[in-house]
């Protein structure tokens, strides 16, 4: 993931990470639990300071200012570490 990619791409990716699957077979759609665009807006606060927290399809979501995305609690890596191809 791409520093210049927006937060809402980071959760999508981390979400389809979590559940080994690819980000376009995700059963939902983000923007069906919160607004993509308040997500963005997350990146312009300067303060690292800060954690934002939502649910998604039963997982919790949670986002730290140093770009941490965490899903329900863990780096999404650990519950599936490697996606299938």
């Amino acid at each position: 993931m791409s520093t210049d990619d927006p937060l809402s791409m980071a959760v999508i990716e981390a979400l389809a990470t979590a559940r080994g699957v690819d980000p376009l077979d995700l059963t939902f759609n983000l923007y069906e639990w919160v607004d993509a665009d308040v997500l963005d807006s997350f990146a312009s606060i300067t303060n690292d300071q800060w954690q934002f927290e939502f649910v998604v399809d039963e997982h919790l979501v949670t986002l730290r200012g140093d770009g941490t995305v965490r899903i329900d609690g863990h780096d999404p890596a650990d519950l599936y570490p490697s996606q299938p191809t």
